[in-house]
């Protein structure tokens, strides 16, 4: 039979690393009392798309950061629907802008 897993709620943590040679994703659980987080679930998976530092193909990340997260989930018998990001490099820059988007009254 097969196990259904909760979704990951506000007392979860979801972090993941893409580095040039692996994806690591850790989930853990924030507990208010204590001063420590309990880790639920960690995977690595070797990265692929990646090169130097730089994304070449994304498609191919995207399937890496999945198996990241799949395994992680397993562990911790969680379903993840939200998580932070780490990626780093001397390519990798912050610009501040703004957007808007119109969106029709009644939908």
């Amino acid at each position: 039979m097969k196990q259904r897993m909760k979704i990951s709620d506000k007392n979860t943590q979801i972090g993941i690393d893409i580095g040039t040679s692996k994806i690591c994703c850790a989930i853990t659980e924030i507990n208010s009392d204590e001063e420590s987080n309990k880790i639920l679930g960690v995977a690595s998976v070797p990265s692929q798309g990646i090169k130097k530092g730089s994304i070449v193909h994304r498609d191919r990340v995207m399937d890496a950061i999945e198996a990241a997260v799949r395994e992680a989930e397993l562990m911790a018998g969680i379903k993840v629907n939200r998580a932070m990001l780490s990626i780093s490099g001397d390519h990798i820059r912050g610009i501040n802008t703004q957007g808007a988007i119109a969106i029709q009254k009644g939908t």
